[in-house]
């Protein structure tokens, strides 16, 4: 195999890697996202963390970005590699 197709192989392995630590980042975010919301059916308004579940909203998002990327360069290493 030659040092390009190694690359490339590398590449994708790494790729790939990032979009699963980004969602597995993004399942831990949906959970504390749901920790964090719960006290809104409480009747104690001190309980309400807005501002976390805006940090956490902000965090979702930035994860999701970071996977279309990753999914994109996915899709062409593959596309590069002969694979799709």
């Amino acid at each position: 195999m030659d040092d390009y197709i190694l690359r490339l192989r590398a590449e994708l392995a790494k790729s790939e890697r990032a979009y699963t630590e980004s969602k597995i980042r993004t399942t831990r975010l949906f959970h504390e996202l749901q920790t964090t919301a719960n006290p809104y059916f409480a009747d104690d308004l001190d309980e309400i963390k807005a501002d976390e579940l805006l940090q956490i909203s902000n965090d979702i998002a930035g994860e999701k970005s970071k996977m279309i990327e990753a999914k994109a360069k996915i899709k062409e290493l593959k596309k590069r590699l002969g694979e799709v």
